[in-house]
């Protein structure tokens, strides 16, 4: 900045203030990014889960004709990921690109607006003086993003660490038992939310006998898989007895 005031003089507070405003700019849009930058990842997580049950279960798909619904909810995705990624990145892109061109051109204007004299030493000099400034202005911005979604990252990874542990004594194991029963659920009611009391799984009774072949048997989506998670503690019970 001191050479910049030996060669535009008092015009110099135009860059001194436009670098200003672009800081502020760029700490309040910081929420905005991380807005963005949360609704891209849970858009992307969206994606991958939805491509990962596609991959696994391939061959109940296609047993059951839903490759159509597939094609749509794949692609839905990736088109909401992508407009969040769209926004994201001409969110940081103004900033990144248009703050040296934005100041350099304040600048000039300020000198031309004071008459200032700009003979080819001054104007090549204040130029050389403008790219020197321009790595550390695209710099600051890049670094608060850089930021920003390492905040986002590490708050992800906060919530997956605490999240509440399933309890252990969900299922009431009793070891060398003589009584025929091998599995019983008392008027069970189950979540797969750890937070929500939401049952996702409610008013099941169920009595397995030792030796016996048991069948759970249902339409697809009828809860088949989360009672049988439930019966081996991977659902969260909210009372009764297992």
């Amino acid at each position: 900045m001191f050479f910049l005031y030996n060669s535009l003089g008092a015009a110099m507070i135009t860059s001194v203030v436009g670098i200003m405003c672009v800081l502020v700019s760029v700490v309040l849009g910081t929420r905005r990014n991380n807005r963005f930058q949360s609704n891209v990842m849970k858009c992307q997580d969206s994606r991958m889960k939805a491509t990962n049950e596609m991959l696994n279960y391939m061959r109940a798909i296609k047993f059951q004709a839903w490759e159509e619904h597939f094609n749509k909810r794949i692609p839905a995705f990736r088109e909401s990921e992508f407009s969040w990624l769209t926004k994201f990145m001409y969110s940081i892109s103004v900033v990144m690109w248009c703050t040296p061109v934005l100041i350099s051109t304040l600048t000039f204007g300020t000198v031309l607006l004071l008459g200032v004299w700009l003979d080819a030493r001054t104007l090549f000099t204040t130029t050389s003086i403008f790219n020197n400034l321009r790595d550390p202005i695209r710099t600051f911005p890049q670094s608060m993003i850089s930021i920003s979604q390492a905040m986002i990252s590490l708050g992800r990874l906060d919530r997956y660490m605490m999240s509440r542990e399933l309890v252990e004594d969900a299922v009431e194991r009793d070891k060398g038992c003589d009584r025929r029963t091998a599995v019983e659920v008392k008027n069970g009611a189950f979540s797969w939310d750890d937070e929500s009391k939401e049952e996702d799984l409610k008013h099941i009774n169920l009595n397995v006998n030792k030796g016996e072949l048991t069948a759970i048997v249902g339409t697809v989506g009828s809860g088949k898989s989360s009672l049988l998670a439930s019966i081996l503690g991977e659902m969260h019970k909210l009372s009764r007895k297992v």
